[in-house]
């Protein structure tokens, strides 16, 4: 925005009070890989030398689009031209018996990473439990098992990662997890927290002297509901143009409902990549220079337990629309979902090889020779 625009005045408030950071690299700072002020996105001399006003530790509590105003919550007004929401996700609560407890912490934030890690440190945490085996789930699993002596992981679906990998290729994660040490429970949740255990709903007991909610994040569109702008299951529903129900208001990020390119659906796409796409795009619409926002391919990429996988577009042809190449083996899974050599979606596990051809593929709509 400061590159388009020189003379804008430019305020960004935070909730937090950490200097803004980048998420995907969280579970790095919580192994031990990356120091904290290696995650920072940018420096205070940064922001001092583009004349950005920072605000940290301010939570904005309500929007008036009539007036033009937003007031934070100290009860302070305050006035803008045009207005950005991004105010991300969160977790919330979840409804189990004794989740409230002093040993049942979050990964969502740098200040819940802080936490966790000091826990385990000065506490002599030995036997961790993980509700959720999704991105975050497996990704703080993989973290904290160099301190512990016993984690185990809790999923309610019928197999990890449920968003993004194939059952028959979570096999291959699931694999390395039990190599690991790592105990998986999949279709059963948990049902009651105690002080030295777990109870899941098929009874059985896991010991645990911490737990850990890496699942049920929710879009932090409450600000914009209240507002009287449209949202959709919590999430801001946004135009082409990331322009919200309110012209002078646009949303990006978590918090954004978007265009799927494949699927012509509204989603919330929860990539850092396409996020950083959205506010340069909402930047420039904001500045008064059109810029159309193309769509989100939701593509997810990661690594733990030594297991590799790139998730990208439909994996999960429900419906049975399209033709699948597969290969499978103890070590690897490579799926590619296709429409006669047209690329639609594909999973890699274990061996990535060839996934910047299938990538393009994907985003350009070109047939390719899949044999």
């Amino acid at each position: 925005l400061r590159q388009l625009d020189k003379e804008a005045l430019i305020t960004c408030f935070s909730e937090e009070k950490e200097f803004p950071y980048n998420k995907c690299f969280l579970a790095d700072y919580l192994h031990g890989a990356k120091e904290a002020t290696d995650i920072l996105i940018r420096t205070p001399e940064f922001l001092e030398t583009q004349n950005i006003n920072l605000v940290l530790g301010v939570k904005i509590l309500t929007i008036n689009p009539e007036k033009k105003t937003i007031t934070d919550h100290n009860n302070v007004e305050h006035k803008y031209e045009k207005l950005l929401i991004a105010t991300g996700g969160s977790v919330g609560l979840l409804p189990i018996k004794g989740i409230g407890q002093a040993h049942v912490l979050t990964f969502y934030t740098l200040h819940n990473t802080h936490t966790l890690l000091a826990t385990i440190k000065n506490l002599n945490i030995k036997n961790i439990v993980i509700i959720g085996a999704g991105l975050s789930g497996l990704e703080c699993a993989d973290a904290v098992s160099k301190y512990v002596e016993k984690v185990s992981v809790v999923e309610s679906q019928d197999h990890l990662l449920p968003r993004q990998v194939t059952a028959e290729g979570a096999q291959i994660i699931a694999h390395a997890l039990k190599q690991q040490n790592i105990d998986f429970y999949n279709n059963v949740f948990v049902q009651e927290i105690l002080t030295d255990d777990v109870v899941l709903s098929n009874t059985a007991r896991i010991k645990a002297d911490l737990v850990v909610v890496a699942c049920g994040a929710k879009p932090n569109g409450w600000i914009a509901s209240d507002a009287g702008l449209e949202t959709k299951n919590g999430a801001i529903v946004t135009n082409n143009y990331l322009q919200t129900s309110d012209p002078s208001i646009f949303a990006a990020g978590d918090v954004a409902l978007v265009t799927e390119t494949l699927t012509q659906e509204k989603v919330k796409s929860c990539t850092w990549p396409d996020a950083l796409i959205q506010g340069a795009v909402a930047a420039s619409n904001m500045a008064g220079i059109e810029r159309l926002y193309s769509g989100v391919t939701i593509v997810t990429s990661s690594a733990f337990f030594g297991v590799k996988f790139f998730s990208a577009g439909i994996v999960h042809d429900r419906e049975n629309k399209y033709q699948k190449n597969r290969e499978i083996s103890d070590q690897s899974y490579r799926l590619i979902v296709h429409d006669n050599g047209v690329v639609k979606g594909f999973l890699l596990i274990g061996q990535t090889h060839g996934v910047s051809e299938l990538k393009q593929a994907l985003l350009t709509g070109k047939a390719i020779n899949l044999h």
